[in-house]
């Protein structure tokens, strides 16, 4: 991972209160707010990958049910197929 700007360490430093704004980063922080930068967009990134195979999963399960409860199968009977296609689905997209 590259070395986070200048900035993104100022903004971190400000947010965690250990920088006043405008306030210069002191050697002694440079490394541990470079860390906490570069740890937060990791966390961002598998947010984001999390975020996505939620959808993936639970879209064609919206989708299935929707269809069953507009084609006339009734509510409690399209819940039912949808959980018992959620399995199928969940491995096909994880």
């Amino acid at each position: 991972m590259a070395v986070p700007s200048e900035q993104a360490m100022r903004d971190a430093g400000e947010r965690l209160g250990l920088l006043e704004a405008g306030e210069p980063i002191p050697p002694r922080l440079r490394g541990k707010l470079a860390r906490v930068v570069e740890e937060a967009a990791l966390e961002d990134a598998a947010e984001q990958s999390r975020r996505d195979q939620t959808e993936r999963v639970l879209t064609p399960l919206i989708d299935a049910y929707t269809g069953l409860v507009e084609a006339g199968v009734p509510v409690e009977a399209a819940g039912r197929i949808a959980a018992a296609l959620a399995p199928h689905i969940w491995r096909a997209n994880t």
